[in-house]
């Protein structure tokens, strides 16, 4: 294999764990806590088997002081007869229930020692939706949730009756999917110089003599691609190269140089992939896609505009999730120079600031409408665990998670893109706002996870968020 004398080179081979178990719904109710007696400054959501707490003079969490507080509890509760249920509440300071909608018992005094209690006929087996909202004042803090019927002697609601949706499993087969031609992934690490590092991940078990490039650039500060790992194994195991280029040496590394470090890079792995040949695929200079997170989303518009004049092949697609410049907003380059025929994707998380996305989809004159989409992904908090769209959400790392917003948004869109960049499938998974596009999945109760938004084009809204890049304030990715 040829290398350079200055070039470190370390090779891992990582096996994919296997596929996770189909979706079920968890026993318990979501709970969240909030630092006030009012349900609005959310400091916890967790799941909890049951509502049987006694706190004493604490609290749930030690983000929570230990007065002036609430919570609240969500989810199903299934009932094992099809006969009038009593519930009863025993709270200090207070709390209401409320059975598929209506308010069935009001312990809103708390009195201590107190017990209120009310009676709805149910069904066996069918799921109701209940909620319990919890207030403490001061003092002792506790809240018991029980239940009797006929047939059912009196007892704290236990975890079997109770559910809370779980949020879509990743699906089998198709853009986003489970369904890998490769079972595992090599990657290799090439050092001449901290800025000018990269890795290459090529697909194994089978390998490949020829395959596609997908260049991955990180965001501010990622200087590890294990931020990433997940994504960037499912985008080999699905048959590609991807090129990871680290363009900062450290933090303090100058923006300025962020665009031609990555393309000194990027050119540095083509060569070393097409020197390596056949050890390793040749690469496919006719197929090379951008995918980049934060700063790196930035930088992936960049070097699809700046390509031809910096002697890369041309790249197409371009995908920017979620990007930001970290307050230097002069790195942008002329994105009109980015070649018609490209497709590309700017995506926005509705917890984030979409200034950037919406940028990159305006300074992108001489793409097709047709060919570019804005993408926002939206939060969804209905089941356990909440999907957050935020700026940290397409990470996917061992912290993070992986879920359904990378399964049916962020993996599933780029390998749309991809396909149909490459091949001329899919595209109705990425492009077009059409439903393939917008869909989200669904919860284990069937409720559809809110989908995402689509613009086509460039006639974008103005930005109703406040303008917020966290580059400045938060290494990560």
């Amino acid at each position: 294999m040829a290398e350079s004398e200055d070039c470190a080179l370390i090779t891992v081979i990582s096996i994919a764990p296997p596929h996770a178990s189909a979706e079920n719904d968890w026993l318990g109710l979501k709970g969240k806590y909030f630092a006030d007696a009012d349900l609005r400054e959310v400091r916890v959501t967790r799941l909890d088997e049951q509502v049987d707490f006694n706190w004493g003079f604490g609290s749930p969490d030690w983000r929570i002081g230990s007065d002036w507080f609430s919570a609240r509890w969500t989810g199903k509760i299934v009932p094992r007869f099809s006969e009038p249920y009593t519930f009863f509440l025993r709270s200090d300071d207070g709390a209401r229930l409320w059975i598929d909608g209506r308010l069935g018992v009001d312990d809103s005094t708390g009195f201590p020692g107190a017990e209120a209690q009310g009676s709805i006929s149910l069904l066996a087996d069918r799921p109701y939706d209940i909620k319990l909202e919890y207030i403490e004042r001061w003092g002792l803090a506790n809240v018991v949730l029980s239940w009797s019927s006929r047939r059912e002697a009196k007892q704290i609601v236990p975890r079997q009756r109770l559910r809370v949706a779980a949020a879509p499993q990743q699906p089998a087969d198709g853009p986003g999917g489970a369904s890998y031609p490769h079972a595992s992934v090599k990657e290799s690490i090439f050092v001449p110089s901290l800025d000018r590092e990269y890795r290459l991940f090529e697909p194994q078990m089978p390998a490949l003599s020829s395959a596609p490039v997908v260049i991955f650039l990180h965001g501010w500060g990622g200087l590890d691609p294990g931020w990433n790992r997940a994504w960037i194994d499912h985008i080999v195991r699905r048959g590609n190269v991807v090129v990871w280029p680290r363009y900062q040496a450290s933090l303090l590394t100058p923006p300025k140089l962020f665009t031609s470090n990555a393309i000194a890079a990027i050119k540095l792995a083509l060569n070393q992939l097409a020197a390596d040949w056949p050890a390793r695929p040749r690469p496919d200079l006719n197929r090379i896609a951008a995918i980049g997170h934060s700063m790196g989303g930035i930088l992936a518009a960049n070097i699809a505009a700046t390509a031809a004049a910096a002697a890369l092949p041309r790249i197409n697609p371009v995908m920017a999730v979620t990007p930001g410049t970290g307050g230097y907003d002069d790195i942008i380059t002329d994105l009109s120079s980015i070649p018609d025929g490209t497709l590309l994707l700017a995506l926005a998380a509705s917890e984030d600031t979409d200034f950037w996305s919406r940028l990159i989809m305006q300074r992108t004159l001489n793409i097709a409408p047709k060919d570019k989409n804005h993408i926002l992904v939206n939060s969804d908090d209905h089941g356990w665990p909440e999907l957050s769209a935020n700026h940290l959400s397409p990470i996917g790392d061992a912290a993070q998670g992986v879920d359904a917003l990378d399964w049916y948004g962020y993996w599933k869109w780029a390998d749309a893109l991809i396909d149909a960049a490459f091949y001329g499938t899919h595209r109705e998974y990425a492009l077009g706002d059409t439903p393939q596009q917008r869909d989200m999945g669904r919860w284990s109760d069937g409720t559809a996870v809110k989908p995402a938004t689509v613009t086509i084009g460039s006639a974008l809204p103005g930005n109703a968020r406040e303008m917020r890049d966290p580059l400045r304030t938060v290494s990560e990715q």
